[in-house]
């Protein structure tokens, strides 16, 4: 079980987000004393010793390694030894929230936002499965509003793949 302030590779541990099958899904921030960008990521763990899990992890790794779109996360690092993989890390919300926020009254999505939406999943979506060399071929599997980020200006984030 990992904790905050953990290293793994230049990061370390800021703040688990989440934890389900066996993976789980931190903040980190560059720990090491380069400059080198991205300073914050997001790493994925295995937290248990079920080599399904490992494989899974190995299977993302594969999968963002040839997806080239900026709605997909992208790979900072592969930590085998750890059981880790470093992504891009997106501000915002998750869509999840922003509905939540929109049924509270807290905010509104127009129409026409929520088409917005629709299309940037659709094409990030697109970016993995139209890989036809990829073995296994990318499927994202588990779409759901909590894997959709939605950040500052609307830059928008597909996690999962």
């Amino acid at each position: 079980m990992a904790a905050i302030g953990e290293r793994v590779g230049p990061f370390k541990l800021t703040g688990r987000l989440e934890s389900e099958g066996g993976l789980e899904l931190w903040d980190a921030v560059r720990a090491d004393d380069t400059l080198k960008d991205p300073r914050q990521v997001w790493v994925r763990l295995v937290t248990s010793d079920d080599p399904a899990h490992a494989l899974r992890l190995r299977h993302e790794y594969e999968a963002l390694r040839v997806v080239e779109d900026p709605r997909v996360p992208s790979v900072v690092g592969f930590f085998a030894g750890h059981g880790a993989l470093a992504i891009t890390r997106y501000e915002g919300v998750s869509l999840r929230w922003a509905m939540r926020a929109a049924e509270d009254g807290l905010l509104t999505i127009e129409p026409a936002t929520a088409l917005d939406i629709a299309l940037e999943v659709a094409h990030a979506l697109r970016a993995g499965h139209s890989i036809l060399s990829a073995r296994p071929r990318i499927v994202h599997g588990a779409l759901t509003p909590d894997s959709v980020r939605i950040g500052p200006g609307g830059i928008l984030g597909v996690t999962g793949l």
